[in-house]
């Protein structure tokens, strides 16, 4: 896994918790900060995997019980503000946080896509129209969107998607 290239506030998976966590930093070379269930743990390098989604992870509830199978909501629409995204990157520089607000807008977009939603919601606010710009150069991507609609005077876009 390329340490290098994981953000603050990226998931991780931590084997030694068979859980995923925030990724919060690196203390050297061997050590990473992770936040799991809201507590810092400071764990191995090698611990550290790329971060699986919700329903992969098996959670035995009692030794020699099944493990139960969660999957995570999806949420109909995705607020790009960096306080509702990530509060801990308020303090960020500039592209480093639209570079964030980016990478979570493709993951969203990909999974609305791979769980076949038909319509979602993406707030990227009025502002000076830098984030608004770059998500909808990201939409071009994208075959599967039928219709982007701006909503919300402008500071939000609503995608229809159409599957082949």
């Amino acid at each position: 896994m390329d340490f290098d290239a994981l953000w603050v506030g990226d998931k991780v998976f931590v084997r030694s918790f068979s859980k995923n966590g925030i990724w919060e930093g690196r203390k050297n070379n061997e050590f990473a900060f992770v936040k799991i269930d809201h507590k810092q743990h400071t764990v191995s390098l090698s611990e550290i995997s790329e971060a699986k989604k919700e329903e992969e992870i098996d959670e035995p509830t009692e030794v020699g019980d099944t493990p139960t199978i969660k999957i995570k909501p999806f949420q109909d629409s995705l607020d790009l503000h960096i306080e509702r995204l990530n509060p801990s990157m308020s303090n960020q520089p500039a592209q480093l946080i639209i570079n964030h607000q980016i990478k979570r807008c493709i993951t969203y977009i990909e999974e609305a896509i791979e769980r076949k939603r038909h319509k979602i919601t993406i707030i990227h606010g009025i502002g000076e129209g830098v984030l608004k710009s770059e998500v909808y150069h990201l939409l071009k991507e994208y075959d599967d969107i039928k219709f982007s609609i701006p909503v919300n005077n402008g500071g939000a876009v609503e995608l229809w998607f159409n599957y082949s």
